[in-house]
Formats: structure tokens, sequence, C-alpha cells
């Protein structure tokens, strides 16, 4: 392994500042560099997050930043907006945040040449919405990318994982319809301020008799942070499908990822300058996954290391596109 060498940043973001790492390969710069994005939650630059007493630890952009540097590849990671916090950041401002990093990057004097982004998850979709943008992006990879609307992936997710237990019966099928018809009232209003909070209680009483002990606006409150309303508004007025990108770029899903599933991609596979690859053995966390497609499984899979994905798949592929050029 190649040394390589780090040194925090900071970056303006308009309306506040952030700390970030620039993580530098071995030798004299300046070098191609990556801006790395993390997936969802309130997560730091590292991809690891920390609320309360709950720590969420999978080093998912430290490790691709290490990736890329032993390939002789700079990068740039940056704590994400609301790092450490319950409250929801939109998607608005994750991607003005995005975008502004992006410009800041190639300031940094041991950066030049080939530039391009890395997003894992909730990061590979603003990647892909930086890539239909910026003129001035060598290449893009985005790394379990959704395409359908966010509700729908959230309530994929949990009915996974409901099967997954052994407890999928009329009762959590009527759960997620209840869910479905309350986004619904989302979609229909276009605000969850307007959603009228005896409307939710009513549909969510059937499914839930501890809802009856509850006020009508603690219940909306409640759920409405396990639907976030915010980013499934938002989220509808970014069509990857229709938002063809400005520079070659290459998807990676992996075939044993149940939160975000191979066929995702499948919308985005007519934009020009795709390419998609399947990554096979390899879960949501970027890590071998041999056992079970479960919460408790894929959690278990963060004390292996993260799979070579530099290595096998993002730097053979930049060198085609070079050699193709």
């Amino acid at each position: 392994m190649m040394n390589r060498s780090e040194r925090d940043v900071k970056l303006d973001m308009g309306d506040m500042e952030t700390g970030g790492t620039l993580t530098l390969p071995a030798g004299k710069g300046p070098f191609p560099a990556a801006l790395l994005l993390q997936g969802s939650g309130p997560t730091d630059r590292n991809s690891n997050a920390r609320v309360g007493l709950h720590r969420f630890t999978s080093s998912i952009t430290r490790d691709l930043a290490w990736q890329l540097a032993d390939a002789g590849i700079a990068s740039l990671r940056y704590d994400k907006r609301g790092c450490g916090d319950r409250s929801e950041t939109g998607l608005h401002a994750l991607v003005a945040d995005a975008r502004a990093a992006w410009g800041q990057m190639a300031s940094f004097p041991e950066v030049g040449g080939q530039l391009l982004t890395v997003g894992h998850s909730e990061g590979a979709i603003i990647a892909m919405i930086l890539a239909s943008e910026a003129e001035d992006m060598d290449d893009a990879v985005a790394i379990a990318c959704g395409t359908s609307p966010f509700d729908q992936v959230l309530l994929h997710q949990m009915e996974h994982i409901l099967r997954s237990r052994g407890r999928f019966g009329r009762r959590q099928q009527a759960l997620i319809d209840a869910m479905e018809r309350v986004y619904g009232m989302l979609r229909q209003q276009g605000d969850w301020e307007k959603v009228a909070a005896a409307e939710v209680k009513r549909e969510m009483l059937p499914v839930s008799f501890a809802l009856r002990l509850m006020g009508a606006r603690r219940v909306k409150t409640t759920l409405g942070r396990q639907l976030r309303p915010r980013w499934v508004l938002e989220r509808d007025e970014y069509p990857l499908e229709r938002m063809p990108p400005q520079c070659p770029v290459l998807l990676l899903y992996g075939d044993r990822d149940y939160q975000v599933p191979p066929d995702e991609g499948a919308p985005l596979t007519d934009l020009p300058g795709v390419d998609v690859v399947l990554v096979p053995g390899m879960n949501h966390m970027l890590r071998d996954n041999p056992g079970p497609l479960t919460p408790r499984e894929v959690t278990r899979s963060l004390k292996r290391n993260m799979l070579p994905l530099v290595a096998d798949h993002i730097i053979p592929w930049m060198q085609r596109g070079q050699d193709k050029g």
C-alpha cells in the first residue's frame, strides 16, 4: 500500500462553513481528484454518524478516499449539512452544498487534471445531478443510485425487512397501504405542514393501537421522522432518467443489495455515456454479503473490509474511457 497524506480543510457552503478532508496520494502533485458524496443520514465526511447514543460506522467515503489515493487520485470529502443532528436536511440543500464543494475542489494547489465525482446511495443521486450540470466534470461514478420515487424506495425497504423477519401478513400489508395513503396526502398538498394531523392519525389508527393514546399532532410528528416528507417532495424534482449527463458515468450496483436493488439502474441505461456494472456479492454497505439479505447481516458485514471497487472497477473503467479518447 502506498503512503498517503490527509489534511483538514474548510469549505464555504454560502450560509455556513463545514469541515472536510483532502486526501493526497504519495508523490508530487498536482493530482487528478474526486469529490466524494456519502449516503443518507446525518453522516460525517467518513460516512459515519452519531446521534445521541446511536452510532453508525461504515467509513465508506474514507475507504474510497484511501483506495483512490493508492491509485494516484486525490479526493475531497466533507461533513454533510446536519451532521449529528436529528433534523431533516432537504435534497436541494445537499445538492447546493455539493455544487459548492465541487467548485472549491479544483482551487487546492495539489489538485489538477482529471476531475470526477464518486457518490454512494444518496450521494450517487447527487453525483448524477452534478453530472447533468457540470461541464468541467470529466467522469462520474454513482454507486447504488436509486431512481424510483423516494417513498417507493422506503416502502420497498420496509416490506423487505418485514418479510425477512417472517412477519408479513395482513397487518403488515395494511401498514404499508396506510403509509402509501399518507404519502398520497403529502403529494396532494405539496407540503407536509399542510397535511391535516387528524387525517394522518385516522389513516394510521387501524394498524397501530398504540397511536390511540397519542394526540394527532404527535402522531404526525412521529410519523414524519420516518416518512422524510421534505426529501420525498424534493427528490421528485430530479427525474434522473430525463437528465442526461455531460460526462461519462459508471453505475455500480451490488447483486446483494436489497436497499437499492440493481434494477434501479434500468431507467438510466438509455442515457448517453452511461455504463452499468453489477458487482457480485456486494451489499449496500459495499461489503461482501454471503449470508441472508437482512439488516442484521448487513450490520455484520461492516466488520469486513470494503470491496476494492476502485482497483477492480473504477480505475479500469476510467482507463477504457481514456483509451477510447
